[in-house]
């Protein structure tokens, strides 16, 4: 049952993805006292395929209806799509599922869904694009507060791999990219080497970010998440 205190949802691709969005949350939440995240909700598509998107809204529509819910987000890799693409297709399923009379788009990537006579919701949308960085994979590849060394040398395999008729997606590729970035150059801290079972994991570098005298993986200073940190602090309770 959902907590009926919960104002706010958040939709994102994966739950790895979830544990990111967590972390830089409560990032902003320790670097800005005025946002508090207390009453938002975490929920995982399972994906990005508009199957998978179209399920994931229509099982919110109970707690949208009945409780006291003012606003979800939905946040998308932008992979091989336009920006525009990528809204229109959110835009469909909002149709499909409410209604075309019901769903007004606010053309700023976010619409008004009215679901009945005494209640409209905010639906807000982000697209994770900035230069060439069109998913989560890359954003993080771009943020790394360590040289990649070891995580650099998988574009041999990568390329070899390929070259020899192997099919391998990039998506795949990056997020073993990720895991041997944290595995073997983030821990190449003595330190954080002698305690890997604590340490060298992805989730651990982000449970890391608050511990004191930890080194950092990763950079969430960086100007490229700027436009994502926007929108997560429009879902604070303040």
């Amino acid at each position: 049952m959902a907590n009926k205190e919960i104002k706010n949802i958040l939709l994102v691709e994966g739950d790895s993805d979830s544990k990111f969005f967590q972390t830089l949350i409560k990032y902003l939440g320790i670097t800005n006292a005025i946002l508090n995240f207390d009453l938002l909700r975490f929920d995982a598509i399972g994906g990005s395929d508009k199957k998978l998107l179209e399920f994931s809204i229509r099982s919110l529509e109970v707690d949208l209806r009945s409780n006291p819910i003012e606003k979800f987000g939905i946040v998308l890799d932008l992979d091989d799509y336009e920006n525009d693409s990528r809204f229109k297709q959110v835009h469909e399923i909002l149709i499909k599922i409410f209604g075309e009379q019901n769903v007004l788009n606010n053309n700023d990537n976010s619409f008004n869904v009215k679901l009945n006579d005494l209640k409209t919701i905010l639906v807000d949308c982000h697209f994770i694009e900035n230069d060439l960085v069109t998913n989560l994979e890359l954003l993080l590849k771009e943020i790394v507060t360590q040289d990649p060394l070891a995580a650099n040398c998988l574009k041999h395999w990568f390329d070899c791999a390929i070259n020899s008729g192997r099919k391998i997606r990039k998506s795949d590729y990056l997020k073993f990219w990720r895991e041997v970035y944290v595995r073997y150059d983030y821990c190449s801290n003595p330190d954080l080497r002698k305690h890997s079972v604590e340490n060298c994991t992805t989730e651990k570098s982000f449970d890391n970010m608050f511990i004191d005298g930890k080194p950092q993986a990763w950079n969430f200073e960086s100007p490229l998440l700027n436009n994502l940190k926007t929108f997560l602090a429009s879902f604070s309770n303040e």
